[in-house]
């Protein structure tokens, strides 16, 4: 397969997806920590409290091993600002998470291509104002971005 140089070939995951560790270290809820947990919403009744645990750098070593050079992920909202809105205080043990999983890439060859929203929305959001269908969530996520 030839390509362009400069071509970035590479996998992508959404936080919520790969992460695990829904509650470890200040993370808040999300809409997608709640709604499965609603009657009949998931057949199998699972959630993303326990998954690939790239939190844990394994989705990296899978990386690496398949031979690409490019990770598109994704952070989640809540593990930085925990209720989402702009005068939430910020979660340290989040922002040191990411700057560790953009380092762990980089040492090991991936370039790392962040996403900063993947449809997980702050749970505290959705309740207060609706989250996406209240033009309030536009400070809110000036402010994380």
């Amino acid at each position: 397969l030839e390509v362009s140089p400069g071509f970035l070939f590479g996998v992508a995951t959404a936080a919520y997806q790969v992460e695990g560790a829904a509650k470890d270290e200040g993370k808040g809820p999300t809409m997608w920590d709640w709604a499965p947990r609603q009657p009949n919403s998931v057949v199998d009744n699972t959630t993303g409290e326990s998954s690939n645990s790239s939190y844990h750098h394994e989705d990296v070593e899978r990386i690496v091993a398949l031979g690409v050079t490019a990770h598109s992920f994704s952070i989640s909202w809540t593990r930085i600002f925990p209720f989402g809105a702009a005068d939430s205080p910020v979660n340290a043990a989040g922002i040191d998470h990411y700057s560790d999983v953009i380092d762990y890439h980089l040492a090991h060859g991936i370039d790392p291509v962040v996403t900063l929203f993947h449809w997980d929305t702050p749970l505290a959001l959705q309740a207060y104002y609706g989250g996406f269908t209240s033009p309030q969530i536009v400070d809110d996520f000036v402010k994380y971005a």
